[in-house]
C-alpha cells in the first residue's frame, strides 16, 4: 500500500507499507503537518513524519482511521482550498 502525507504546504511525503496488515492509522496534525502512526495486525508500530523541518509544535488536532475509513482518507480529494492536512481532518475527525 502507497499513500501520501502533506505538509503545510501540501508537499507530499510517499509512504509505502509493504503489504502488511493495517489495524488503525493514528493520524496527528502539527503546525499544518501530518504525523501518523500506523498500528499493524501484528500489534508494531511505524510512525511516519511530513516534515523534518518544523520549528514550532503546535499541535492542531488529531484523530484515528479504522476500517474503510484508511482507504477513503487515502483517496480522499481536497477542494483545493487550503491545506490538505486540515481538509482531512476536518473531514474523518
Amino acid at each position: 500500500m502507497k499513500f501520501n502525507i502533506y505538509n503545510f504546504e501540501n508537499e507530499p511525503t510517499e509512504v509505502e507499507l509493504k503489504c502488511r496488515a493495517v489495524s488503525r492509522i493514528y493520524v496527528t496534525v502539527i503546525t499544518g503537518d501530518e504525523i501518523i502512526t500506523v498500528l499493524f495486525s501484528n500489534g508494531t508500530a511505524k510512525e511516519f513524519s511530513s516534515s523534518d523541518a518544523r520549528i514550532v509544535d503546535d499541535v492542531n488536532g488529531s484523530y484515528i482511521l479504522k476500517g474503510k475509513q484508511i482507504r477513503e482518507w487515502i483517496n480522499f480529494e481536497p477542494t483545493g482550498e487550503g491545506a490538505i492536512s486540515f481538509e482531512r481532518m476536518i473531514a474523518f475527525r
